[in-house]
């Protein structure tokens, strides 16, 4: 299939072939943003899974941060740090003055807390479109490289003045390649959109996960 094909894709005319240079760069980046975000995301979903468990025991504040030190060179441990120095600056006040913190501050923090988690999703999902976007647009990529080459196809049984089939099978070839081309980008790039979705819905748990016990840790340590 190798052999018979790669002499009609070198025939194409530079439409065509911009199609499939088109198809070719999408599936690349389609392949990019799906490995990056199955390995980083991994590992970020077992370091958020580890942390968790290690602070299910914590007793006390210095226990808290006895643990948490431990984390400080994993990803959990940074996001730790980031809700850490939100809740000193919310509860400096009141610990100088050892005043219970008010309910209000409470929900100032926990509204920090999720706004912290949309802010990380929103970088992770900066890429996302482009699985999406492939997926819709690398059929109709191809789908316009074939209808190009039905065009140039007919031109040429015009000029032969001749329909015979050994003459018109080749150019319906080399207009079906595109076709070809762009379903080969368009179902990968959707399997991996739902995939890549996936893997952020649940390292979005992960986070909110983390954010509610910390909350709850500080909550039953410091107040």
């Amino acid at each position: 299939m190798n052999n018979s094909l790669w002499p009609l894709v070198k025939q194409m005319d530079v439409v065509s072939t911009s199609v499939l240079l088109i198809l070719f760069v999408m599936s690349l980046i389609c392949w990019t943003v799906t490995l990056y975000n199955h390995f980083v995301l991994r590992a970020r979903i077992r370091e958020l899974k580890r942390a968790q468990e290690l602070l299910k025991s914590v007793s006390s504040w210095q226990d808290f941060l006895s643990k948490a030190s431990t984390l400080s060179d994993t990803y959990a441990g940074a996001m730790l740090g980031v809700y850490l120095t939100e809740f000193k600056t919310i509860a400096v006040m009141y610990t100088e003055k050892n005043l219970p913190i008010p309910q209000e501050r409470w929900d100032l923090f926990k509204e920090y807390l999720r706004q912290t988690i949309d802010d990380v999703m929103h970088q992770e999902e900066l890429f996302l479109p482009v699985l999406s976007t492939s997926a819709v647009v690398s059929p109709l990529l191809g789908l316009f490289g074939t209808v190009w080459g039905l065009v140039h196809a007919f031109m040429g049984i015009a000029q032969q003045r001749s329909a015979d089939i050994a003459a018109v099978a080749p150019g319906i070839a080399e207009a079906l390649i595109t076709t070809l081309g762009g379903l080969i980008v368009a179902i990968p790039a959707l399997i991996m959109f739902n995939y890549v979705q996936t893997r952020q819905r649940m390292f979005e748990f992960q986070l909110a996960s983390l954010a509610d016990r910390f909350s709850a840790i500080i909550k039953t340590t410091r107040n």
